[in-house]
């Protein structure tokens, strides 16, 4: 890689690559970040390509020196609402590190945001990475675990998005809705998983350790079993304040089983039979004839929701889960279709 001489950052040049792009473009990217980039784990080149969904925009911005990359700060967005923004990967080749480049992009990045009426943008950093400081001179603030969030409008206005539930509606989950669920799992919720399986708790207990690889791995999960998915959404679909998801076990012996989880914004509490009734009237239509939830003892506001469908408790494992350095029971919870 060429070197840049301290008094020559004026040949640097700097672009704009958005979804769908070319295959050329695209490989360029990735190889670029896989090179150096140390924690983003979702498939660039196929966010790039736009496969996910013809309604998930990503956009990258690139440094380019000599015409090679030095340099890429992007994003992933709704097209149907930017209202939230999912940031990532960032990041500087090491030799143009500490001059401005990395902070030059991820401004245009920002404003790009901006203007397409982004209201918040989440991140995944931990906090004894320096780009933490980075992101802070930014206007990234720490949200929980190890998510930062950067607001565009005053909080009150992101609140209030979350306190109309009147104003919701049931739908599958799609892969354009990433960004906005990333934000409701992002939530420190009274519940304590989004995904046991996968290991999504609710980050107000258990600090989130991971954040990029969260969405991708509950919709592959999901498809690769032939599952399916519900989420409650604003009629704007702006906000998604509720998901429920039914995966099957994947063995032929055993599709007769499947198993379930959810989670919900705290003001979407009392939605969350509806949701529940909703995305398990679906199972009827396959061969499910059973569904169980993993609960922890101490998650009283899932064993309430679980036992209003008339959910049977039929095992318990003592002290099987780690939660904030305690062990906690984990309930199995039944429910015939």
């Amino acid at each position: 890689m060429a070197i840049l001489p301290a008094n020559n950052i004026k040949q640097i040049k700097f672009y704009t690559i958005c979804s769908p792009t070319t295959a050329k473009d695209a490989q360029q990217i990735q190889s670029f970040l896989l090179d150096i980039f140390e924690y983003g784990d979702y498939n660039f080149r196929s966010a790039l390509l736009g496969k996910f969904s013809p309604s998930l925009k990503t956009v990258y911005y690139l440094a380019k020196y000599k015409n090679a990359i030095i340099a890429v700060a992007g994003a992933l967005y709704s097209r149907k609402s930017g209202f939230f923004a999912f940031v990532g990967p960032v990041c500087v080749a090491e030799t143009y590190r500490h001059l401005g480049i990395g902070r030059k992009i991820v401004a245009l990045l920002l404003d790009h945001l901006k203007s397409n009426n982004c209201c918040a943008a989440y991140l995944g950093v931990k906090p004894n990475n320096p780009a933490s400081c980075f992101y802070r001179q930014l206007g990234f603030d720490n949200y929980t675990g190890i998510v930062m969030r950067k607001l565009f409008v005053p909080q009150e206005e992101i609140e209030k998005k979350f306190q109309s539930p009147a104003l919701l509606k049931i739908q599958p989950l799609q892969w354009h809705h990433w960004p906005a669920v990333m934000a409701l799992f992002a939530w420190p919720a009274k519940l304590y998983t989004a995904d046991f399986q996968n290991n999504i708790f609710s980050s107000r207990y258990f600090p989130v350790e991971k954040f990029a690889p969260v969405f991708g791995t509950l919709m592959t999960s999901i498809q690769k079993n032939k599952g399916f998915a519900n989420i409650l959404i604003s009629d704007t679909e702006d906000v998604i304040t509720g998901c429920c998801h039914i995966t099957p076990n994947v063995s032929s012996f055993c599709k007769h089983i499947a198993v379930s989880d959810f989670y919900f914004h705290d003001n979407c509490l009392n939605k969350a039979q509806l949701l529940l009734n909703a995305t398990i009237e679906k199972a009827k239509n396959t061969d499910i004839k059973k569904i169980y939830f993993y609960c922890l003892a101490c998650d009283y506001e899932k064993r309430k929701i679980i036992e209003s469908l008339n959910g049977s408790l039929e095992a318990v494992l003592p002290g099987n889960v780690n939660i904030n350095q305690s062990f906690v029971d984990l309930l199995i919870y039944r429910l015939l279709v």
